[in-house]
């Protein structure tokens, strides 16, 4: 099983994807982590990345996930992947996972970075 924990940057991914990670007894990846050293540089010039920057980290990830899955490691992974394109990328790609690990896949979405209201507690 993988859970994808998306949202905007700041919004708590990683510390909601190592918690719940930690919980279940998964392994955590950050999808940092899978951005090749260019993109690294440009994010630390404070430059935007573009879909083309994108898409070597994207396919990184999908191939990272399809291994996952096949090896049976559940992951938790915080990613910002939010245009419906990228998504679309991290879709289980090996027409050889059988048709359960084909739904091995979850996303929780972090809509913001503010805490619950009171009331909602």
């Amino acid at each position: 099983m993988i859970i994808i924990v998306m949202g905007v940057s700041g919004s708590g991914k990683s510390r909601v994807g190592q918690a719940l990670a930690q919980r279940l007894g998964w392994q955590f990846r950050d999808a940092d982590d899978f951005h090749p050293q260019a993109a690294k540089e440009k994010m630390k010039q404070a430059i935007p990345l573009n879909d083309q920057d994108r898409q070597p980290w994207l396919e990184a990830m999908q191939s990272a996930i399809d291994r996952w899955i096949m090896a049976g490691k559940n992951t938790v992974l915080a990613c910002s992947a939010l245009k419906s394109s990228y998504r679309q990328v991290l879709q289980i790609q090996d027409s050889q996972a059988p048709s359960a690990s084909r739904r091995a896949m979850a996303r929780l979405y972090i809509a913001s970075p503010a805490p619950p209201a009171p009331s909602a507690l």
